[in-house]
């Protein structure tokens, strides 16, 4: 059977829960990171790791397997180009 990947952004925050501190700079100022879904066996695997005001976006595989990514931060500029190797990494 053949793998297929997709990158996925996703708002959602684990591990806390909304009266836990480290939550609260969430709360306030969100984040998005892009995880990498086999579509095949729905295995997830986080490819960012954002903090509070930060968002990993617009993920998409280039010919050559890479995932490139818009890295932005609230209030902040410039924008950033992320690369990863992880979709080959992960075959």
């Amino acid at each position: 059977a053949s793998h297929v990947s997709v990158p996925v952004v996703t708002q959602l925050v684990t591990g806390a829960t909304s009266g836990d501190p480290a939550f609260a700079a969430y709360r306030t100022r969100g984040a998005a990171n892009v995880y990498l879904i086999d579509t095949t066996t729905g295995i997830r695997r986080r490819l960012t790791n954002m903090g509070p005001g930060q968002y990993a976006l617009f993920p998409h595989f280039r010919s050559d397997g890479w995932i490139y990514m818009d890295m932005r931060t609230s209030g902040a500029t410039p924008e950033h180009i992320l690369a990863s190797d992880a979709a080959i990494v992960y075959r």
